[in-house]
């Protein structure tokens, strides 16, 4: 023990914090044993606390026309009135989310950052139908979080990750669209057991696409989903694919010094080279669809 501690917080330490993400059970167990269970336990006077919710929710908009109709899932919210017309053509769903994108380094939102870590963004975003979000808010790290805000508008926890929360249930998009006839499956340029969420990722998802040893950063794995893609386009169903990143995160290392924009003497400098990398990836990705028939 006198050897093996130190050993192992030293690679605690140098490593990123991997071991604790990817820790033996028996340590994950006391680990959560630890940390009680008072935070996850459903709390006292629920029925009232979803109530206020409701009404405070109401009260704080001037569209009115929405009801709360399922008691499994007491926040969710089905506007009132007839669901709208099926469209005839259902359009396939492509959500990319790009790890460590921070609007104070995009050039369409940082007008006087130049050179611009992200010109194809920016093209995109200076498109007449376009939208752009310029207030944006962050849940922080880690990165699932961004996972749970964009596929089930759910905010974290402020004690744990909140894919340890597998006794609750959550609604959310892929599985949504997957009731509806789409086939969903995601793209991931590392390794979704980061985090536990590919427990989550195979409750939502047909088919998972990863690399769990990042060999092949953003431009590798964006070729391959643009393959997949577009034989999903031309072979059946409407589809909803999820691409998301992994190049751009700490320590923020460029794999290709030929598109470095910036030095490499801190983590401020080289965090514009991977941005820069993984925007000329999602160029490569995006351009991929040209003269695909369902791109428009």
């Amino acid at each position: 023990v006198p050897l093996a501690a130190p050993a192992n917080g030293w690679r605690m330490a140098t490593s990123q914090f991997r071991l604790r993400k990817v820790e033996p059970v028996l340590l994950a167990f006391a680990t959560d044993l630890a940390a009680g269970f008072e935070d996850v336990a459903p709390p006292a006077g629920l029925d009232r606390l979803v109530g206020d919710y409701r009404r405070a929710w109401l009260a704080g908009t001037a569209d009115r026309a929405w009801r709360f109709p399922d008691p499994a899932f007491p926040y969710l919210r089905v506007p009132l009135g007839p669901a709208a017309t099926r469209p005839s053509d259902r359009w396939n769903i492509l959500y990319i989310q790009l790890e460590t994108l921070r609007g104070a380094d995009t050039g369409f939102l940082r007008p006087d950052r130049r050179p611009s870590p992200t010109p194809y963004l920016d093209s995109l975003a200076g498109r007449p139908d376009a939208s752009v979000w310029a207030r944006a808010s962050s849940f922080g790290m880690p990165s699932i979080n961004g996972i749970f805000a964009s596929h089930c508008s759910i905010q974290p926890p402020s004690r744990r990750y909140i894919t340890a929360l597998t006794h609750v249930r959550f609604l959310c998009l892929p599985e949504l669209l997957r009731r509806h006839g789409y086939r969903a499956e995601i793209f991931h340029a590392a390794d979704t057991d980061w985090d536990n969420s590919s427990y989550w990722l195979r409750r939502w998802y047909d088919r998972i696409w990863r690399d769990p040893a990042g060999t092949d950063h953003d431009r590798g794995a964006f070729r391959r989903a643009a393959q997949r893609m577009r034989a999903l386009g031309r072979s059946g169903p409407p589809f909803f694919a999820a691409v998301m990143s992994a190049t751009n995160h700490t320590p923020f290392h460029s794999p290709v010094p030929a598109l470095d924009i910036a030095g490499t003497g801190s983590p401020a400098e080289r965090i514009l080279n991977t941005t820069h990398y993984t925007d000329a990836a999602l160029r490569d990705l995006l351009e991929a669809f040209r003269g695909e028939p369902w791109l428009e």
